[in-house]
């Protein structure tokens, strides 16, 4: 834990994110809560955020099924988007 709170703030990096970004919450996250991800999906240009209800801060173990519900979801909206943009690799 003591690692964790050492790291430095890389919040100002993250408007440099130019890729699609996920960002799962678990509504009850106490460690990393909803607001740090709307702050998190603001700064980030192509970020979107989906809450995770009933899970907290582990929401792979506490919501496996809505995780990958979200995740292909996800995939399939803004990886199409991706493919057909014809100025990306």
């Amino acid at each position: 834990m003591r690692a964790l709170l050492g790291r430095p703030d890389a919040s100002a990096l993250l408007p440099a994110i130019t890729c699609p970004t996920l960002l799962l919450c678990g509504r009850q996250d106490h460690w990393n809560p909803l607001d740090s991800h709307v702050d998190m999906r603001e700064r980030i240009p192509a970020a979107r955020l989906e809450v995770i209800e009933d899970a907290g801060h582990t929401i792979t173990m506490e919501a496996p099924q809505a995780v990958a519900e979200a995740i292909a979801a996800w995939l399939t909206e803004d990886c199409t988007t991706i493919r057909r943009d014809p100025g990306r690799a």
